[in-house]
């Protein structure tokens, strides 16, 4: 009987913790996903005001098995520099700048 209920604490134990657990590593592989987006798109931003030359419209960029879609419109007084991107749960995700042009 002691043994039975031994196993039962066990199972009611992984059941509650290993979801947990793997939801908690999604998690935290999106953060990681958003960060480098966030790195990639501050970089291009970057790379934009010191060149002011992009003639690319739409670019796609691979970094560590992840790919980015840049997008860059240019309005009448603004530029609006996008990146867009799958979470590890397949949603996409976009994030974007704007720069006065100048």
């Amino acid at each position: 009987m002691e043994m039975l209920l031994t196993f039962f604490i066990w199972v009611i134990i992984i059941f509650v913790m290993v979801p947990t657990f793997l939801f908690q590593i999604m998690k935290s592989k999106d953060l990681e996903i958003i960060h480098a987006a966030e790195s990639f798109l501050s970089n291009q931003v970057i790379q934009f005001i010191v060149n002011q030359n992009f003639d690319i419209n739409h670019s796609i960029y691979r970094n560590e098995g992840e790919e980015f879609l840049l997008h860059i419109e240019e309005r009448d007084d603004t530029i609006q520099i996008c990146v867009q991107f799958m979470l590890s749960n397949q949603t996409e995700k976009k994030i974007c700048r704007v720069i006065q042009n100048i």
